[in-house]
């Protein structure tokens, strides 16, 4: 009997294409403990690929130059958490429960948290290859935070004073505050706990 032509057997994915990928996470994540150590402008292409175990070369395939290294990061850090948890919902709820299993998450493994407070640190300024992301970034944010306050208005859930765009300025300020304040002294402050509370000055998750 000749072997089926149309078996369903499925395909081993590419082997060069899951190497590809394999190495751009590795420079990845060579590319965060370097901003972390030094900052960005202290972080040099060559050193993020020796991390990587990567010539210098080997790293300019996947990323021509330094800004599109930061922007990859960025992309994989921050909307990479999307894939995970449901940051996109339109329901209020749920986005909040969100951002407290992301919280849940950073305190396991603070690299994200570090990362991110460095970076958003360096880019106020207007000349930092970064700065227009984190201005966009934190807007979103904002948005997000809003739309879940105003949701949970209309379901009788939202029992703040204060308008939901006021709020969500409150709460993102707050965070960032707070990141950089744990990462400090992470035995002093429960990270959870405390963004979980803040929520609680403004809605009820409960239904």
């Amino acid at each position: 009997m000749q072997p089926d032509s149309k078996s369903t057997t499925p395909k081993r994915p590419s082997t060069r294409a899951e190497s590809k990928r394999q190495t751009r996470e590795a420079l990845l994540d060579a590319a965060v403990a370097s901003i972390i150590e030094v900052g960005y402008n202290g972080t040099s292409l060559r050193e993020v690929a020796s991390r990587a175990g990567l010539s210098h070369t080997g790293l300019l395939h996947h990323f021509p130059d330094k800004p599109s290294l930061l922007n990859a990061v960025l992309d994989d850090r921050l909307y990479g958490a999307a894939n995970v948890f449901p940051l996109h919902s339109t329901d209020g709820a749920t986005f909040i429960r969100a951002l407290i299993d992301i919280a849940q998450r950073d305190a396991k493994n603070p690299s994200n948290v570090a990362l991110l407070s460095i970076l958003g640190a360096e880019a106020t300024r207007p000349s930092h290859p970064a700065h227009n992301y984190f201005k966009q970034w934190h807007a979103e944010v904002r948005r997000r935070l809003t739309h879940a306050f105003e949701d949970l208005r209309e379901q009788g859930r939202y029992h703040s004073t204060v308008a939901p765009e006021i709020a969500a300025i409150h709460v993102a300020s707050m965070r960032d505050g707070l990141h950089v304040q744990w990462l400090m002294t992470p035995t002093e402050i429960d990270l959870v706990n405390t963004i979980r509370s803040q929520f609680g000055l403004y809605v009820t998750l409960e239904s």
